[in-house]
């Protein structure tokens, strides 16, 4: 738009453009696609045989696990240092004994730790077959 100033010049002037925003447009695809579980063919005798195998080797396994776990909350420690006694020896001969109550303290919650990690994993393999 041209108008004219005092001086007679003209003058123009912008309006500025303001751009509208676009708003994507999502598209929904709703057509049923078979899952992983739909697409595998039923199970055969043999595969259902070597799963029960693996189950029941699976329980075996935390049956022992929890028996440990059991024998060694039950395990007391004498307050004699003479009573108490770990004994290791490896394949070559070779062996290892305390009577230190602390290192044998020390052996006993390293075990209970490592059954409880090898019982949760047990636990949850048998869960993930079942």
């Amino acid at each position: 738009m041209n108008n004219a100033n005092k001086n007679g010049a003209a003058t123009t002037t912008t309006t500025p453009k303001v751009e509208a925003k676009q708003t994507p447009i999502v598209t929904i695809d709703t057509t049923a696609k078979p899952t992983a579980e739909q697409k595998q063919a039923p199970p055969t005798v043999e595969s259902v045989r070597e799963k029960n195998i693996r189950l029941t080797n699976l329980f075996e396994r935390e049956e022992k696990l929890l028996d440990t776990k059991s024998n060694l909350q039950n395990f007391k420690l004498a307050s004699n240092e003479l009573t108490n006694t770990v004994e290791l020896s490896d394949g070559m001969g070779a062996e290892f004994r305390t009577h230190n109550p602390q290192v044998i303290g020390s052996i006993i919650e390293l075990i209970k730790k490592d059954i409880a990690t090898k019982l949760e994993l047990t636990q949850a393999e048998i869960i993930s077959l079942a």
